[in-house]
């Protein structure tokens, strides 16, 4: 099951994209916000 983080790095907002499994938790992607997400992350915080 896929998760997504999202959250600012150096004052710039990122998404983070990972799966927990048993033994670790896995990195699919680190990317930069897009505009659509930085609004929906500053509406809800």
């Amino acid at each position: 099951e896929r998760r997504i983080a999202i959250g600012p790095i150096n004052g710039r907002l990122h998404v983070l994209i990972y799966v927990k499994t048993a033994k670790a938790v896995r990195v699919i992607s680190l990317r930069k916000a897009n505009a659509r997400e930085v609004r929906k992350y500053n509406e809800c915080s």
